[in-house]
């Protein structure tokens, strides 16, 4: 293997990590993003239903897209780098979208 191989072999590593980090960060703030336009909406159906005076107003639905969301995203994180707090905090995102999505359909 000459230094010319070589070099092109390394760059073609580095460029794979380079991929993977920044698809990692863009992940991470993706989370946010969902986070804050749930929380925009939930709002928004709490203001709706204050303003037209509703009775109930189901608003399970939201952090169910939420918490399913976050939940992919960790358990995929586990299955690749085999860390258990990412085990442990995508089942707890799991759980709580199993419940808010037992929660949304009781309440439809």
């Amino acid at each position: 293997m000459n230094k010319e191989e070589i070099l092109r072999k390394a760059k073609c590593e580095q460029n794979n990590e380079y991929e993977m980090h920044i698809t990692q960060k863009i992940m991470n703030h993706s989370v946010f993003v969902l986070t804050a336009l749930c929380f925009l909406f939930f709002m928004a159906h709490v203001i709706q239903a204050d303003l037209l005076a509703y009775e109930h107003v189901n608003v399970y639905d939201l952090p169910a897209i939420l918490f399913g969301f976050s939940s992919f995203i960790y358990l995929s994180l586990y299955k690749r780098l085999k860390l258990k707090s990412y085990l442990i905090i995508g089942c707890c995102f799991l759980i709580s979208f199993l419940i808010f999505t037992v929660q949304f359909f009781i309440h439809f």
